[in-house]
């Protein structure tokens, strides 16, 4: 089973995993939200998709932050009912509010399960999850993290990106033009647009540079 859901950061790298699982004929349960991506990126996938009404605690108001313990609890007991019926062999918890309860549960049954962390700083559900994940898996070689079970393997890609580790790398000469690319969107894309230029203002007085930025809003 792969839970992940809501924003692109927690999907990608579990449809990633997912793919190649799916080439070895192997069943893939996956659980995510209604309000995500999830929907329209799976949609055509053979994976049997599951969707949990959980919320997460940031941003809520002062009833809901209070409640929000007896709701994780109704959570865990949903998904401790739903991996009970479906008895996945593991499950892997791809970052997000969503994995909490999944993750939980998972350990009262003694399913194993492992965390996928794809920024440099651990995320809060999975600092929540780490200490009963059988592996975690970390993006950055510089993550802060000094577990025997924490192993580095970068981040997992799609099908259609793996033909680009075979095109070698153009990099500017000397006196040419350096062009930048900046990747970003999703729920980060704010405070891209918001701290980059500072960035490049003072990378500027360094080197004679051009900058491109394709983050939304």
């Amino acid at each position: 089973m792969i839970c992940a859901g809501g924003t692109g950061g927690h999907i990608f790298p579990g449809l990633a995993i997912a793919e190649k699982l799916l080439d070895q004929k192997i069943k893939i349960l996956w659980m995510g939200t209604k309000r995500g991506l999830e929907k329209q990126t799976l949609c055509n996938k053979s994976i049997s998709l599951f969707f949990s009404e959980f919320k997460g605690v940031r941003g809520l108001g002062l009833w809901r932050l209070i409640t929000f313990p007896f709701r994780l609890f109704v959570e865990v007991l949903k998904a401790f009912l739903f991996l009970l019926k479906q008895r996945p062999s593991y499950a892997i918890c791809c970052g997000g509010y969503l994995t909490v309860p999944f993750g939980l549960a998972a350990k009262i049954l003694s399913i194993p399960f492992c965390i996928i962390e794809q920024n440099a700083v651990m995320g809060t559900a999975n600092r929540v999850l780490q200490p009963f994940a059988k592996t975690i898996f970390l993006n950055f070689d510089a993550t802060i993290y000094s577990s025997h079970r924490a192993i580095s393997v970068g981040n997992p890609l799609r099908k259609e990106f793996e033909r680009l580790a075979t095109i070698p790398p153009v990099f500017s000469r000397n006196g040419e033009q350096l062009n930048i690319l900046v990747l970003g969107g999703s729920l980060g894309a704010l405070f891209l647009n918001t701290r980059l230029p500072a960035c490049f203002r003072f990378c500027k007085m360094k080197i004679k540079s051009f900058f491109y930025s394709t983050s939304g809003w």
